[in-house]
C-alpha cells in the first residue's frame, strides 16, 4: 500500500469514527505523517537563484546536496528535474 492509498483510507475512516477504535485526532495525526512521505517539489525562496532552495510546505531553507527531507517539518522532497 502506498502513502496515497493510506491517506485515502484514513480519510474515509475519519468521516465515520463511530465504528473506529481510533479517535478523530489520532487519524488526523497519522494522515499528516503519511502525507509528509509523499515527495513534493521544493521551491525557490531567494531571488537570484535558479534552483530550488526551500521546503514548499514550511518555507524552511533546504539544500539539494544535504536533504531528501526538510530538516524543519520532515516533508519528503522531490529534487527531480521534471516539471
Amino acid at each position: 500500500m502506498n502513502p496515497e492509498e493510506v491517506i485515502e483510507l484514513l480519510s474515509l475512516q475519519r468521516e465515520d469514527c463511530t465504528k473506529s477504535v481510533l479517535r478523530e485526532d489520532d487519524i488526523d495525526f497519522v494522515i499528516e505523517a503519511v502525507e509528509k512521505q509523499v515527495a513534493i517539489k521544493p521551491k525557490i525562496l531567494a531571488i537570484g537563484y535558479d534552483y530550488p532552495t526551500g521546503c514548499s510546505l514550511c518555507d524552511d531553507e533546504v539544500s539539494v546536496y544535504n536533504y531528501n527531507y526538510c530538516k524543519n517539518c520532515g516533508q519528503k522532497l522531490d529534487w527531480g528535474n521534471e516539471d
